[in-house]
């Protein structure tokens, strides 16, 4: 990378290096990444079509990750706010009241659907799975609920009453020995902003969810979704929760954070090359 800057700065004028250094700078301070999705764009058909995928992933979810990573690169540059670039993004939005208040919307909405959508994509499957009705979070939805289907209606309740955009989610409460309930959020907020909730299931109301598929008709479009309900991950995030009470927990095998070694450094490698070639070619 060194190199790099070296060989383009020699061909650079003088105002064309500023911006280059600029731009190397950001680079560097986007420490958060897009996973891809843990399943085919089409493989959750037809509950949700592949365009919708498509969308919802690359262009949607992406969007709140580049807010979410500008605010990174500007509280990198804050001496007093350098120690929250360090979290996972959970952590982060767990403490949005320390972020500065110059970023704190983008943190809060950039990084509030980045997280919601991470977790979102692993509350799905497939064909779906069954919730294992004698396993902790099992016996705790009959415990609190009677039934499933007590609890699905009291779930689709939630999402289908949702002003305008947000989700619906299942949570567990570690303040009050794990409680579970159920609760909407508006815009991109999520559970990880409220004291000991941890997010279990989550659910996406905003119309870019599925309008394409089933127009202005939410409440189908939940009711639908109960078809694909990854319950086995949502099991394995209860344990966790109930593992680790003080510390946020994510699905199996999602990483919502790079660390300086998994970074894209090819595409920075281009974007470097790509700048000398055309310093070189003039102004």
């Amino acid at each position: 990378q060194q190199r790099l800057v070296f060989i383009a700065t020699m061909t650079c004028t003088t105002f064309q290096c500023i911006q280059l250094l600029a731009l190397l700078s950001v680079c560097k301070a986007q420490v958060f990444t897009l996973a891809p999705l843990p399943y085919a764009y089409n493989a959750l058909e037809p509950t949700i079509d592949t365009e919708t995928m498509q969308l919802h992933h690359d262009k949607h979810h992406a969007a709140y990750l580049t807010t979410l990573n500008a605010a990174m690169a500007t509280m990198s540059q804050n001496e007093s706010a350098k120690y929250l670039t360090n979290l996972t993004a959970e952590n982060l939005v767990r403490r949005i009241s320390e972020v500065p208040s110059g970023v704190y919307t983008s943190v809060r909405n950039g990084g509030g659907g980045f997280v919601n959508h991470n977790l979102f994509w692993n509350c799905m499957t497939p064909g779906g799975s069954a919730l294992n009705l004698s396993s902790p979070l099992g016996s705790r939805i009959l415990s609190q609920w009677t039934s499933l289907e007590a609890f699905k209606k009291d779930f689709n309740d939630s999402a289908t009453k949702v002003f305008g955009s947000g989700w619906a989610w299942l949570v567990a409460d570690s303040a009050n020995a794990f409680r579970l309930s159920v609760m909407s959020t508006p815009n991109q907020d999520s559970p990880w902003m409220q004291a000991g909730l941890v997010p279990l299931l989550a659910l996406d109301v905003w119309e870019h969810a599925y309008y394409l598929k089933y127009r202005n008709v939410r409440a189908t479009y939940v009711t639908a979704w109960w078809g694909v309900v990854n319950w086995t991950g949502v099991e394995q995030r209860y344990a966790l929760a109930l593992g680790s009470p003080t510390l946020p927990t994510v699905a199996p095998n999602l990483i919502t954070r790079s660390s300086g070694a998994d970074r894209p450094r090819p595409a920075l490698a281009l974007l470097l090359l790509a700048a000398a070639a055309a310093a070189a070619m003039g102004p």
